[in-house]
């Protein structure tokens, strides 16, 4: 996720949200880890979003939910089981948050699947 201080990047195997500061002269600073290395809370971690309150929220494939992580770095399950199925992506539309699901799990298990776009509610 691009902002204009820095790009936040999510990484699923080292369930990690890091933030790549952007230096005055267009370069990349050191990175910060902001949230992990958690696999219990962020292993599958994907998708990445900015809540409107300034937390960020992000789709955690592997383990059928969503999270919100706060400015000190506390994850909090939003959302997790059905109607979830493998979530990808994450967006908000005003106060509104959507996922995607990717079923990519049950899919190549030959399980019965169910991707598609979710509402999962207004501002948490």
């Amino acid at each position: 996720m691009v902002e204009r201080d820095a790009v936040y990047i999510v990484n699923l195997d080292q369930a990690t949200l890091v933030k790549l500061p952007r230096q005055n002269d267009g370069t990349a600073g050191d990175a910060v880890v902001l949230a992990g290395p958690d696999c219990e809370t962020l292993g599958g971690a994907d998708g990445l979003a900015r809540a409107p309150d300034g937390s960020f929220v992000i789709a955690v494939n592997r383990q059928n939910k969503v999270v919100r992580v706060d400015a000190d770095g506390a994850v909090h399950t939003i959302v997790s089981g059905a109607p979830l199925d493998f979530p990808a992506t994450v967006a908000f539309r005003g106060s509104t948050l959507f996922a995607t699901n990717f079923a990519f799990a049950n899919a190549s298990a030959g399980k019965p699947a169910t991707p598609g776009l979710l509402r999962v509610g207004e501002t948490l």
